[in-house]
């Protein structure tokens, strides 16, 4: 390959490149044939890439893509094979590569035993030489009680090297022999309110590192098997050093998280210099993410001491988390009289997350999710649970969203489509009727929900939280705040009210309740009059179902000021429908009773849209 041809191969990576990430999330069988484009190019010309790969490198990181195969020490300088045993190289290189990968593997396939629990420990590659062998390295502080850890691993390595951080240290500053590669898990002892142990041993750790030609940092993901890309990892030597800072110098007081989730979270509050970390587990969504309560703690006492939210999710190609700190940004965050909300968002290698602060009161010790005040009757909270819901919809948040007001003419399915996932929720009608989904093309539900879902309709529209469920807003004694605003958007005006009334209905009313009975409620709550504080239900006589359908009757009356014809409840029974159709699909809601909730539902609105055709 001549440097005309060099430089036209360049170019067209360059070009390919540029496609690959025009659009977000970026092409990833693109990303992989650029690579192995690369890869495949001849040792003896790779130096004239270095600085494509490398730039490659660290986009992929940036985005957090792991193309693997992607190397960067074939590209640096170095003495030219001969054509001789430029075939034998490669295939010692490979061979190596697959030495490494093996050892990894030996190292981390029994997390179960101990990686789930351990904390505070790293993995690292340290690499002079691709041709040489690689051998396992435990580096541990000398305050670190080694012996159970070296038990367990020298069963599955028994040559593994074990070597205190600062021993090895001086055997690297004494000219130690490094020509061969290590993998180096590294475990450490906490700092906490300990500055100068941290940036000691930052100092120790990087004359280690910096002595070998190569690094790479690896984060393990939650999964128990070894099949594909098990892990993520890093070049990049800041971003390490920057995870022993607030990985090392902060304890959380809870030990019910692994050690890369503690890394997000402890990412997320590493501005607070604190050296404990209180946190609770509120609950974890449908999408997968988790929410926890989480307080520093501080030298001045407990009543000086803010609390935040922090949610959580493994990194996706739909980034949720990334998308709701979006909406966070549009539709939050700058608006009058809310600079109490706050939302801050970081990422690990494995890890997205948000952290908000409460919106509220910061030291009110205790606070609850709706959900507790409903579920346990000895809260505080629980006799006020009808003055909650008025409480929650007068909130100065959603007195500002209704300054987007806006009438427009559009089907359910435009306005609903990110909601419904018509597929798996006729997966789950099929498994609730035992028919299968050839058999459900006759039934009376889904076919109605077609004719409903295509209808035009005269729709209000403005600012909504769009997820409103019980434990997506938190009471205390000086107010209510919410939680969770992946959806907040331009959504229908009556979405939070019927979501929320589905949440209580399909959640939190008994499960053990006869159809039959849950039917004739359904029936009760078709009537206009279900929308008035003066009605009283004579369909059942059970106290804790007619508790729930005062709630019921608080969130609708809520709802009147947004309707878009004051004299009709339509448009309010199209928003129940699509949300009650949607609670189908989760396997946590009384689905048996949302389906037919739904189908009632269906049969009133075919008859006020004059769908029977």
């Amino acid at each position: 390959m001549n440097q005309e041809e060099q430089k036209i191969l360049l170019n067209k990576l360059e070009d390919e490149k540029q496609l690959a990430f025009k659009d977000s999330p970026p092409d990833a069988p693109m990303l992989t044939s650029i690579v192995s484009q690369l890869m495949s190019i001849d040792n003896k010309y790779k130096t004239y890439f270095k600085a494509f790969a490398t730039q490659l490198r660290q986009d992929l990181f940036v985005n957090s893509i792991s193309i693997k195969g992607l190397q960067l020490e074939p590209f640096n300088e170095v003495t030219l094979p001969t054509a001789e045993n430029h075939e034998a190289e490669e295939s010692r290189i490979t061979e190596v590569q697959i030495e490494f990968t093996e050892l990894f593997k030996k190292l981390t396939e029994n997390r179960p035993d101990h990686f789930e629990i351990l904390k505070g420990y790293f993995i690292i590659k340290l690499e002079n030489n691709p041709l040489e062998s690689y051998k396992l390295m435990v580096l541990f502080d000398s305050t670190f009680f080694i012996q159970p850890i070296r038990k367990k691993i020298t069963a599955i390595i028994p040559e593994a090297i074990f070597k205190k951080i600062e021993d090895f240290e001086k055997e690297v500053e004494t000219g130690f022999n490094q020509e061969g590669n290590l993998l180096c898990l590294i475990l450490l002892h906490p700092r906490t309110n300990d500055g100068e142990s941290i940036d000691k041993l930052k100092n120790t750790l990087s004359t280690i590192i910096d002595s070998y030609k190569y690094f790479e940092s690896f984060s393990l993901k939650n999964q128990n098997n070894h099949v594909g890309n098990y892990y993520e990892s890093s070049i990049s030597k800041e971003d390490f050093f920057e995870e022993i800072s607030y990985i090392n110098g902060t304890l959380l007081s809870n030990g019910g998280i692994n050690n890369e989730e503690e890394k997000i979270i402890k990412k997320l509050c590493s501005s607070f210099r604190t050296p404990l970390l209180i946190y609770r587990t509120l609950s974890g969504g449908n999408s997968g993410s988790k929410v926890i309560e989480v307080r520093p703690k501080k030298e001045l006492g407990p009543e000086h001491e803010k609390r935040y939210i922090i949610k959580y999710s493994t990194k996706t190609a739909e980034r949720k988390i990334y998308k709701e700190f979006e909406y966070f940004g549009k539709y939050i965050e700058g608006y009058k009289s809310f600079n109490e909300y706050e939302c801050k968002y970081d990422k690990t290698l494995i890890y997205e997350g948000l952290r908000y602060s409460y919106a509220i009161s910061d030291t009110e010790a205790n606070s609850y999710s709706y959900n507790q005040i409903l579920e346990k009757k000895e809260n505080e909270f629980h006799p006020d649970k009808l003055e909650i819901i008025d409480e929650l919809f007068s909130i100065q948040l959603f007195q500002t969203w209704r300054d987007s007001f806006d009438k427009i003419e559009s089907s359910c399915k435009i306005l609903y489509e990110p909601y419904i996932d018509t597929q798996k929720i006729i997966e789950q009608i099929a498994r609730i009727l035992n028919k299968t989904e050839e058999q459900l093309k006759s039934d009376e539900l889904v076919n109605n929900f077609y004719k409903i879902w295509e209808k035009q309709f005269q729709f209000q529209q403005k600012i909504c939280h769009g997820d409103l469920h019980t434990e997506n807003f938190f009471k205390d004694k000086n107010g209510i705040y919410l939680i969770d605003f992946g959806y907040t958007g331009i959504r229908h005006a009556l979405i939070d009210h019927t979501s929320l009334e589905c949440s209580i209905k399909f959640k939190h009313c008994p499960f053990y309740l006869e159809i039959k009975e849950l039917q004739d409620i359904e029936s009760e709550l078709l009537l206009d009059s279900s929308f008035q504080l003066s009605t009283r239900f004579s369909k059942t006589s059970r106290p804790d179902l007619l508790e729930y359908l005062e709630i019921v009757k608080r969130i609708r009356k809520n709802s009147i000021t947004l309707f878009s014809d004051s004299n009709s409840t339509t448009e309010y029974l199209l928003s129940l429908f699509i949300m009650t159709f949607r609670q189908i699909r989760y396997k946590d809601m009384n689905q048996l009773y949302a389906y037919h909730s739904a189908l009632i539902l269906s049969r009133r609105l075919i008859q006020l849209l004059n769908l029977d055709s």
